[in-house]
């Protein structure tokens, strides 16, 4: 749990891990789902409930003007600091973590569809575009249709 810590005699509890009141994103306990692409940070932070900042994929902080990409990270962090919460971003179609879908990306999941590569978490749940809990040439054609429109 996210615990409480005492202030001046008076205990505070750290403010609900939760998306705001008509979000469109889906949070779980490992996971934010967003199907929009070429976000910045600032957009997908003012989604929680809660103070919330981000991190790419190596833990550097990203400024509220940087495209945040499937891979990085939103984290909840206590008065001292200390990420008491955090979840891993997920960019529906996102495969290669920079916030856009691309041919890039089209060429990834082609390649773990060969079998040449392998998808783990947050880039997996990324390349299940159809949202069937499974990764197949379906997920790369709606891929490929979604780039050309």
């Amino acid at each position: 749990g996210l615990g409480t810590f005492a202030t001046n005699g008076h205990i505070v509890v750290p403010a609900t891990f939760k998306l705001i009141a008509g979000s469109n994103y889906q949070l779980d306990d490992s996971y934010v789902t967003v199907k929009t692409t070429s976000l910045t940070a600032k957009t997908v932070c003012a989604q929680f409930k809660c103070k919330v900042s981000a991190v790419n994929a190596n833990g550097a902080a990203l400024a509220d003007t940087d495209i945040i990409g499937t891979g990085c990270t939103v984290q909840q962090k206590n008065a001292a600091g200390t990420v008491i919460k955090e979840v891993s971003v997920v960019i529906t179609g996102d495969v290669t973590g920079d916030g856009v879908i691309t041919a890039t990306d089209s060429i990834a999941l082609r390649n773990v569809l060969k079998s040449q590569n392998v998808f783990t978490g947050a880039f997996l749940e990324a390349a299940d575009l159809n949202e069937d809990n499974t990764m197949s040439t379906l997920d790369y054609v709606q891929m490929i249709s979604t780039i050309k429109n």
